[in-house]
């Protein structure tokens, strides 16, 4: 743990805000970075203190884990109500189309900003793929983006990834950049079969890396080190 959150101060803090059943591990990454809570409820509101906690504990750790929701009850309306405590949602370009593209398409996207209709967005095409077996959560808000690697059908040769899996930063261009990213985890990617025991495919091709020309050769290296499953 980062020095102000030293593991034994992170238990005593995390029990007597949450309770005894509240428990902790960390790091999760073998940088030192992640930490990793269970036994907090988030269908539940938090006090002020609770907010503070895991602020503090985001800051020091950078990545944050709160596992075992019950995704039964806990719905998206619970979800945004969480994320208002790191500061307003924003809508994610991804679900607009400026002047006729999509907002964030290479190039200058001037004009009108127009919603993408439900039936035109990723979250689409994950229902579409298994009906009546599974269903994104029901929701309307701008602020959230489905992540799915479903093509709107189920694909006899295995899940593929579809974008985002080359190191990026997510609407940094903004004035104010975002603060943090959140994500609301159904399923992890895992592949049973994966060769090399990692589920991020090698590049096709004569291409060298998926990165930038000039690229350091970190980027692909730390892309082979990417863990199986955890």
């Amino acid at each position: 743990m980062s020095q102000g959150l030293e593991r034994p101060q992170l238990e005593r803090r995390l029990q007597a805000l949450f309770g005894t059943n509240a428990e902790s591990e960390s790091p999760l990454a073998e940088s030192g970075a992640g930490v990793r809570f269970t036994g907090i409820e988030l269908c539940r509101p938090l006090s002020q203190e609770q907010v503070e906690f895991l602020l503090d504990a985001l800051s020091q750790c950078r990545i944050l884990c709160i596992a075992g929701q019950a995704l039964d009850r806990f719905s998206l309306a619970h979800f945004e109500r969480f994320a208002n405590h790191w500061g307003a949602p924003i809508p994610h370009p991804s679900n607009f189309m400026r002047g006729g593209k999509p907002a964030q398409q290479d190039g200058a996207s001037n004009g009108p900003i127009e919603p993408i209709p439900y039936d035109k967005r990723k979250a689409a095409l994950a229902d579409a793929a298994f009906p009546g077996r599974l269903q994104c959560l029901p929701h309307k808000s701008p602020a959230v983006l489905v992540a799915t690697n479903l093509r709107g059908k189920a694909d006899p040769g295995g899940a593929q990834l579809l974008g985002g899996e080359s190191w990026h930063t997510d609407v940094e261009y903004e004035q104010l950049p975002i603060y943090v990213s959140m994500f609301l985890v159904h399923h992890m990617p895992v592949s049973r079969d994966a060769a090399g025991g990692t589920w991020v495919p090698e590049p096709d091709g004569d291409t060298p890396n998926l990165y930038f020309g000039g690229s350091d050769d970190t980027l692909m290296q730390l892309r082979r080190r990417l863990p199986f499953k955890r």
